[in-house]
Order: structure tokens, then sequence, then C-alpha cells
């Protein structure tokens, strides 16, 4: 005996409702999923000023350890003692360097 036309027409519909149903709990399983995101994003957002200023103290505190003391003179006197060459001179430097030799 074949099924008749409306049993066909129902088990039609059983499966749409089905499939309709298991695209319902992906969409709610998504939904948490984009606010657990939200709230851990929010979180680390609140927390940033404290992480950031944690970072800043250990990092200082690791230079200050490991690094000698700044001399107590000016950059350019330290520059000058290294044997650094003006701004300006360097910057002619450069520039000659970016022309090449086939531009001169």
């Amino acid at each position: 005996m074949e099924p008749s036309q409306d049993a066909i027409n129902l088990s039609g519909l059983g499966s749409v409702a089905e499939a309709l149903h298991q695209e319902s709990d992906k969409l709610r399983q998504l939904a948490a999923e984009v606010e657990a995101a939200e709230q851990a994003q929010a979180e680390m957002q609140s927390n940033y000023p404290f992480f950031k200023r944690a970072i800043y103290a250990a990092l200082r505190e690791k230079f200050e350890r490991e690094l000698p003391p700044l001399p107590d003179k000016s950059l350019e006197a330290l520059a000058v003692e290294d044997g650094a060459m003006p701004l300006e001179d360097f910057i002619q430097e450069l520039e000659q360097l970016s022309e090449g030799p086939n531009h001169g």
C-alpha cells in the first residue's frame, strides 16, 4: 500500500520543521558564543589600563635592574663623544647614497 499524498506532505513538513529547529539551535549557539566573546572583549577593555600600567612597571623594573644608569649628559654631548655627525651632514650623506653613483 502506497503512502497517501497527505502523509507525504506531512512527512515533508516534519523534515522541514526538524531542519528549522536544528538551524534555530545553531543560531542560538552562535548568539551565545558572540555574547561570550563580547563579554570577554569588554572585560579586556576594562582591564587594559591596569594591565598596561603593570606591564610598564615590570619593564621599568627590568630595565633599571639590567641596564646601567644613564649618564648625566645631554644627548647631543653623548653623540659628539661617540663621533656622531651633525644631523644635516647625516641627511646629506643619506641623500647622496640614495642617488647612487649613476646620479651624480
